[in-house]
């Protein structure tokens, strides 16, 4: 009877061990150095602070998340600038100078994250949002078949 329930202790341990598991972000910022950065998660249509760190004089930083933490989230120093980045099940290390130039900062390790800044750069090439916006508005203006006139749009964008 000892036994069952030494391998009950022992495979309730590891189970919980398991769902609580950490995973952690490293980050070597010099430009933030003795700031504070945070970790915003989203759930649903509402967003969730997941950890915090001071900012060490070197520039290091290191923040965890959970599991159940997965997706989707930020990360902001104290200027409020995001750089968004995707929570999986992985060590994540960035390094660059601050938070607000997302074009500076190299992820080191993290699969999920390196394909995510691909995707995002290779997407920000191929979409030029004020570019769609305007077609889009010169396209409606010119219909004759809607009530969108020209006077009602600010006089940018009546080129």
């Amino acid at each position: 009877m000892k036994i069952i329930r030494l391998y009950l202790f022992l495979f309730l341990s590891v189970a919980t061990v398991h769902v609580q598991a950490q995973h952690t972000i490293r980050g070597s910022f010099p430009g933030l150095a003795g700031q504070q950065v945070r970790m915003i998660g989203f759930q649903d249509l509402d967003i969730y602070s997941i950890d915090s760190a001071r900012v060490s004089d070197q520039g290091a930083f290191t923040l965890s998340y959970t599991d159940q933490d997965t997706g989707m989230a930020y990360l902001a120093g104290e200027d409020n600038k995001a750089y968004f980045l995707v929570l999986a099940n992985e060590t994540i290390e960035l390094q660059g100078e601050v938070l607000s130039m997302a074009e500076s900062i190299v992820t080191v390790s993290g699969d999920q994250n390196k394909q995510f800044v691909c995707y995002a750069a290779e997407y920000q090439k191929r979409e030029q949002p004020g570019c769609i916006c305007k077609k889009y508005i010169r396209a409606i203006r010119s219909s004759p078949s809607t009530h969108f006139h020209s006077k009602a749009l600010p006089a940018k964008y009546n080129e």
